[in-house]
């Protein structure tokens, strides 16, 4: 897929309600679907008090990067999945597929499962385990995605992230492998998988995409879940300060919303409106071409409204702009003699640094 901005809006309504500060609403706020109701029985707490992390011990990491893990793990699996399904072609059904049979594996009670299957599937991936257990003891996470101001020829809109995507792959099949171990009361094993799972999570969150920050989350649910199923199996763990010693947050939206709105504006935007307009000396002809520029860009993304239906909207946007250039002690004089399209750039430009300074 395409890494594509979202808009201020959705950056707001997705972060917000997971910063680390946001209030928690009271049980009676909440609707009766978001109320998960679960059973749990006392448990002592454990001696020491992290015998089972659900992160890895981060003095024990070593320096190196864990994305190299990562690929060879991804290639693993994508070599493995293929091999799967040649062998079922020729012999149907010899080997279970996550695929097909995912809600079966993933969404019964742990006694309905299809434990012989679902093992016979996880024993074809012992090298992606392998390459996943080097990589949850790298302390560094660096998938070369950040980009570099000076890199003008890149359009970092259109940039790919296969990587980070099969990362999800990755997760539903620790999410196997944590339900096996919790049907055979092997409590240790499956708080080693949640271990490597969280932090692929929170390495997959550093990638410095808001889709990179997204993917972990989804990482860290497939996570939750199997750690809410695994607290109401009889005789399991007490995980009070392992949760405490998660990252917190294990995902955090912020480092990869605040480089995407800083694409928007400023030398390495991929929109010449917003190239530093208050510091551009165009005529009105060079603002209506940069303007043709930016509406045919957005027209390749697929996101695009004509030419005309955009020069509409900065016609109507301009006495608004006008009014806040003011207002912000901008010379009257000054903002009068500059081109429409450079007042509604100016303007659009600080609400976007506004904006990312009080939400991010």
């Amino acid at each position: 897929m395409y890494k594509t901005f979202l808009m201020a809006g959705l950056i707001a309504g997705l972060w917000l309600p997971l910063t680390s500060h946001a209030q928690s609403p009271a049980a009676s706020e909440l609707n009766e679907d978001q109320i998960h109701q679960i059973a749990i029985t006392p448990a002592a707490l454990a001696r020491p008090a992290l015998q089972y992390r659900l992160f890895p011990d981060r003095l024990e990491m070593l320096d190196r990067n864990a994305v190299i893990f990562y690929h060879r793990a991804v290639r693993s699996m994508q070599a493995t999945n293929a091999r799967i399904q040649r062998l079922n072609e020729r012999t149907p059904d010899s080997i279970p597929d996550l695929y097909d049979d995912y809600d079966a594996w993933m969404d019964v009670p742990l006694a309905d499962m299809p434990v012989d299957a679902m093992r016979k599937w996880l024993e074809q991936f012992a090298n992606v385990f392998g390459e996943l257990e080097r990589a949850a003891i790298s302390r560094d996470s660096d998938w070369g995605i950040l980009p570099d101001r000076t890199e003008q020829d890149i359009d970092w809109v259109m940039l790919q992230l296969e990587e980070i995507q099969q990362m999800r792959s990755i997760c539903r099949m620790l999410g196997v492998a944590i339900r096996v171990a919790i049907h055979d009361g092997d409590f240790e094993l499956a708080t080693r998988y949640l271990q490597i799972g969280y932090k692929v999570a929170n390495d997959v969150a550093t990638g410095g995409t808001l889709v990179s920050g997204l993917v972990g989350i989804a990482c860290a649910n497939i996570m939750n879940e199997q750690l809410v199923t695994m607290m109401q199996v009889k005789g399991s763990p007490n995980y009070y300060w392992p949760l405490v010693d998660l990252p917190d947050p294990v995902c955090d939206l912020r480092p990869g919303a605040r480089v995407e709105m800083g694409w928007l504006s400023g030398s390495g935007s991929p929109f010449r409106l917003m190239q530093d307009p208050m510091n551009q000396s165009l005529s009105a002809e060079g603002w209506r071409e940069a303007l043709a520029h930016d509406a045919e860009k957005i027209e390749n993304y697929g996101v695009g409204a004509p030419l005309a239906g955009i020069g509409f909207s900065v016609i109507r946007a301009y006495p608004l702009a006008r009014q806040s250039l003011l207002d912000a002690g901008f010379d009257a004089a000054e903002v009068d003699r500059m081109p429409v399209l450079q007042v509604v750039a100016i303007q659009q430009q600080r609400m976007n640094d506004l904006l990312t300074d009080e939400v991010l």
